[in-house]
């Protein structure tokens, strides 16, 4: 299937197994050019979700594999090209293998290891080279930033135990 959301589009194919059971869905998503702002979740649609969810109510969600290619990919005054990258979620984890993208200056590389509930080990990586400052601090809404020059970043994150929100830590 193919929809158009604003400047974005976007096109996807793929098979879904097991109806009955779990569902295991499996995707290729493609798109010439993506606004990442629309796949932000608002506060207040996720503080609706959370009052209605309790841990006895929580469902297992279906598996999902999706290899996600997007030409032009842009956030505010970010622009990102070449965005690759493999989501996988099993059990209620979320997977983030071989995320790459590049800029017209640098390039940045990542993975994460997310579960999907409020106990859990949460990973990520991201390794960034030579992007400039300035086009980080604007998508983040600084818009007077008190450095220039040029990013240069290898990091890696972890958090353990329980979280009581996990939506806002994607």
């Amino acid at each position: 299937f193919a929809f158009r959301a604003g400047n974005s589009d976007v096109a996807a194919e793929g098979v879904i197994t097991n109806w009955r059971g779990t569902p295991s869905i499996s995707l290729r998503i493609h798109s010439s050019q993506l606004d990442l702002g629309l796949l932000v979740p608002r506060r207040e649609e996720h503080a609706a979700e959370a009052a209605t969810d309790t841990r006895e109510g929580r469902r297992r969600l279906p598996d999902v594999d999706v290899d996600l290619r997007v030409k032009y990919a842009f956030y505010k005054e970010f622009l990102l090209t070449d965005v690759t990258g493999r989501f996988v979620m099993k059990e209620n984890v979320l997977q983030v293998e071989r995320l790459s993208a590049t800029t017209d200056e640098g390039r940045l590389d990542g993975h994460a290891l997310i579960p999907l509930s409020e106990v859990g080990i949460r990973r990520a990586s991201l390794e960034v080279n030579g992007i400039p400052i300035e086009r980080v601090t604007s998508a983040v809404g600084l818009q007077d930033p008190p450095l220039t020059g040029w990013l240069t970043l290898n990091s890696e994150l972890q958090q353990e135990g329980e979280l009581s929100d996990p939506l806002p830590t994607l």
